[in-house]
């Protein structure tokens, strides 16, 4: 990395930092929409529990869902999804892939998956319940139900 592209970053960076203290919802959409989930993940990793929860929320869930994936696991990113309302959890679960999903629950007290587990449709969560079974570095404790199928008639 050069050091003009440091710079710049940096200076991105103290910027969202400085828009979260001021709270400017629009500005923080308009930049966070630029970066990628792992940046956003940095981001949030670097503020304090209420400015990440905040952030996050301001997030389309899809976003939301892979900048919790993005963070590191000792920045406890299943205690976030703890945080918020029902109906976002159910939002950003479903946009997560399963296994990424497995990884946030599997870190959580049982009483908070079942919660957790509860507001999402029957489907999805008998699946994420199933996984959760397995041992976590199993394979059946890295995988997804997740398929992608593909025709062997296509041209």
């Amino acid at each position: 990395m050069s050091v003009e592209s440091y710079v710049d970053s940096r200076e991105r960076f103290d910027r969202l930092l400085r828009l979260v203290e001021e709270r400017d919802d629009d500005a923080l959409r308009a930049i966070l929409a630029e970066l990628h989930p792992s940046d956003i993940a940095d981001v949030v990793e670097a503020l304090e529990e209420e400015g990440r929860i905040y952030v996050l929320d301001l997030l389309p869930a899809e976003l939301a869902s892979e900048t919790l994936a993005e963070m590191e696991r000792e920045e406890r990113p299943e205690d976030l999804l703890v945080a918020f309302e029902p109906e976002r959890i159910e939002e950003i679960l479903t946009e997560l892939a399963d296994d990424d999903a497995v990884e946030l629950l599997r870190d959580l007290p049982p009483e908070d998956q079942h919660r957790i587990l509860s507001v999402l449709p029957r489907l999805e969560a008998g699946e994420l319940r199933q996984l959760l079974q397995y041992p976590e570095e199993s394979a059946g404790g890295i995988m997804t139900t997740e398929l992608i199928a593909v025709s062997v008639h296509l041209d």
